[in-house]
């Protein structure tokens, strides 16, 4: 064995149990990504039941640790993509969960095309172009700011801390993981707060905005940025495959904020795609 069982069964079996409450008896499961996290992603799809697991990866002692923990067949992203392969495997008709544990966002399309209809993807991946770019992007419009970085996700966390490193070093930047829904952050301690393609994921948005209110000073600014505007079509499939997500219109927004007792807010839409900026003044 070349990963210890003890903490990532802990981990990622209330992972597994979160996303498929049911045993996933005869299911045909894909795991994208075979690192440590995907590796007990298979071995929870086996313990919950699936009777087929395909695995995606090329590092040898990965596929052999898969192999142990329970994946049955093997695909190369070197060999073509990833939904073209699992469509052959399957005579065309997909796999009935996907687990994306590696890859970015181009991943994340080949996850929904490998789906049959009705199935499930659950993530357990940072999938985006962030990866704490805007905390580092914030720090070059104020060179005397300081910027607290907060992700729920650990791996997320872990890429923003990586990449800003510089500015952490320097005492410019604080990267912690937390939950929007209980900030541990002092009241009236910060000036601006942002939150890129996130909001999708909180749980409660009225209850969040207002942990993000009461860590604003008065006067504070609060921006909320999504390629989503809750009506898109692209993004409501999206939200019917992906458990947790919730798409927000303008207008679910702006009456959160209100009742979280921002007082100025404007709203922008991009002219030809579902892209929404919304800033808020307390």
């Amino acid at each position: 064995k070349v990963w210890d069982d003890t903490y990532y069964y802990g981990e990622y079996s209330t992972f597994i149990k979160k996303y498929w409450k049911e045993r996933d008896i005869e299911d045909t499961v894909l795991v994208i990504g075979i690192g440590p996290v995907g590796l007990m992603s298979v071995a929870g799809a086996r313990l919950r039941g699936a009777s087929r697991i395909i695995a995606v990866g090329t590092r040898p002692k990965c596929i052999e640790a898969a192999k142990f923990y329970g994946a049955d067949e093997f695909i190369s992203y070197k060999n073509g993509s990833i939904e073209d392969q699992v469509l052959a495997m399957t005579d065309g008709q997909g796999v009935d969960k996907v687990i994306v544990a590696g890859g970015g966002v181009d991943t994340f399309e080949s996850a929904i095309k490998s789906l049959k209809p009705g199935g499930k993807i659950g993530n357990v991946n940072y999938l985006g172009s962030g990866g704490g770019r805007n905390a580092g992007e914030l720090l070059k419009n104020y060179p005397k700011a300081h910027v607290t970085a907060i992700d729920y996700s650990e791996l997320s966390v872990k890429k923003a801390a990586e990449y800003n490193r510089d500015l952490i070093a320097k005492g410019r930047c604080t990267v912690e993981q937390g939950d929007v829904s209980d900030l541990r952050l002092a009241a009236g301690s910060l000036d601006l707060a942002t939150a890129f393609e996130t909001i999708y994921f909180w749980p409660g948005l009225e209850k969040c905005i207002s942990q993000v209110a009461r860590t604003l000073r008065p006067g504070g600014y609060f921006m909320i940025c999504n390629e989503s505007d809750g009506k898109d079509k692209a993004s409501l499939k999206y939200e019917k495959i992906i458990d947790g997500m919730k798409n927000h219109t303008v207008e679910e927004i702006t009456a959160s904020l209100k009742k979280a007792g921002f007082s100025e807010i404007k709203a922008d839409h991009h002219k030809s795609k579902p892209w929404i900026t919304v800033v808020a003044r307390k």
